[in-house]
């Protein structure tokens, strides 16, 4: 298998010429295969045509905006995205980063999607790992109050330190 792995890999190097490729040759080779993208502005998160240049909706230079913003910073503003899978993956990014910027949008987060079980209990993982702080304690409290018995439970389990 890994003699498979190294083939395909120099395979691909020679058609690409680089190890990396580009945006560009990637978009390509989506359409080619009849695939559609979907992009998203990464400020406003309205769908736009292509992954970089200004937005149609807010204006925005979508390359400067993330260029500009932490990789911390763009995990929180991710917790408002209108897909459920790009706010998962921010929620456990979050979680083990261990960030105390990220826990009153957190706790936002799971009260904005009430009915996403799912992600309101990752929240509270994630805040368990988060450290020991009023922030926390105060998430925590008002998470005690969701409109989900799953997620009050959860939250009357978490040790309070």
């Amino acid at each position: 298998m890994e003699g498979y792995r190294k083939q395909a890999n120099q395979s691909r190097v020679k058609e690409t010429g680089d190890n990396n490729g580009s945006k560009e040759r990637f978009e390509g080779r989506i359409q080619e295969a009849g695939l559609t993208l979907h992009f998203f502005c990464p400020a406003c998160f309205r769908g736009v045509p292509r992954a970089h240049g200004n937005c149609p909706d807010c204006g925005e230079d979508m390359d400067a905006w993330n260029a500009s913003r932490s990789y911390t910073e763009r995990l929180i503003h991710a917790l408002a995205h209108p897909l459920a899978e790009v706010r998962m993956r921010s929620i456990i990014a979050l979680g083990k980063r261990k960030d105390e910027a990220s826990i009153t949008m957190l706790e936002r987060c799971a009260f904005r999607h009430p009915a996403d079980i799912i992600q309101a209990m990752e929240i509270i993982r994630a805040l368990e790992n988060m450290p020991s702080s009023s922030a926390k304690t105060q998430a925590l409290d008002a998470l005690a109050e969701h409109p989900a018995h799953a997620i009050r439970k959860a939250v009357g389990r978490v040790p309070r330190k």
